[in-house]
């Protein structure tokens, strides 16, 4: 058989994704040794997975004193989360141990009986109630780094572009992400990308509570037009990938904290996932 021959049939989809041969040969061998994670999987394969949701029962407000109730409730819950993913603060940190997020959480959940993901992820969380800070503060902000911005595999990527197959940050879909943040007149500050996971759940998070505020006021237009940007985000960002990424974080980590928040946010994208299927948003 000639070299060209050989060389022609040795040549694979990732030979095709990578410009470089180096970028190549890496995620020829990295893609299969780490091929347990969502984002590796979308570097490697043009394949797009759809992400990962199960059916539930979901109760849709009845009246606006209960999407009130509902919307304000998704503001708290989005801010943990948007707060559990980004890079631990010593006030965070303060605000676990002394239990004051659990009981917050416990009073919000009352709100989704039967998410055994949600309940079980608060679970994990409050089990670090009462710890010492100094440790715990440095344990955390450790495995922060281990699992989200660590240069060597297996680490979990927190950007919506690699998730979706961009294979690159600052791509097609974080430039989407920030024209949806501008049409709410909202933006990104420092240095961090538009489409990081902690940046789009603080955004459903603002959504949430203007929705809400909007409905107290009376004011039905605006409270309708945050709401739709808020499910529309939802569809065609958070909700494509979200629970990609929460898996993922499950897989990697180490301490309850990081297990009960992958916990926490698959069990809210799920449902979320089924109220706007139900609302035939999706």
């Amino acid at each position: 058989m000639k070299d060209t021959e050989r060389k022609k049939i040795e040549i694979t989809e990732i030979d095709r994704l990578f410009v470089d041969d180096k970028d190549a040969k890496f995620w020829k061998t990295e893609g299969a040794n780490h091929d347990n994670l969502f984002w590796v999987r979308a570097m490697v394969s043009r394949k797009r997975e759809p992400a990962p949701v199960e059916e539930e029962d979901v109760a849709l407000p009845k009246d606006t004193e209960e999407m009130i109730k509902s919307y304000k409730a998704r503001a708290v819950l989005y801010r943990f989360l948007s707060d559990g993913y980004n890079e631990p603060t010593e006030e965070f940190t303060n605000a676990i141990i002394d239990g004051s997020l659990c009981n917050q959480l416990a009073v919000i959940l009352k709100d989704f009986k039967g998410n055994k993901r949600m309940d079980d992820g608060r679970g994990a969380i409050c089990s670090m109630k009462e710890q010492e800070f100094a440790s715990t503060f440095d344990s955390l902000k450790k495995e922060y780094c281990r699992n989200i911005y660590d240069t060597n595999l297996p680490f979990v990527s927190p950007y919506e572009s690699i998730y979706r197959g961009e294979r690159q940050v600052m791509g097609v879909r974080s430039s989407e992400v920030n024209e949806c943040y501008k049409k709410a007149g909202l933006g990104v500050e420092g240095t961090e990308m538009p489409d990081h996971i902690s940046h789009e759940c603080e955004f459903v998070s603002v959504l949430s509570e203007r929705t809400a505020k909007f409905l107290e006021e009376g004011n039905t237009e605006e409270a309708k037009r945050h709401e739709t940007l808020c499910d529309e985000f939802l569809r065609d960002h958070l909700l494509q990938w979200g629970s990609k990424f929460c898996e993922d974080l499950l897989s990697l980590s180490k301490s309850d904290f990081y297990k009960g928040m992958a916990m926490l946010g698959r069990g809210i994208f799920n449902m979320e996932y089924n109220r706007l299927k139900l609302m035939e948003v999706l």
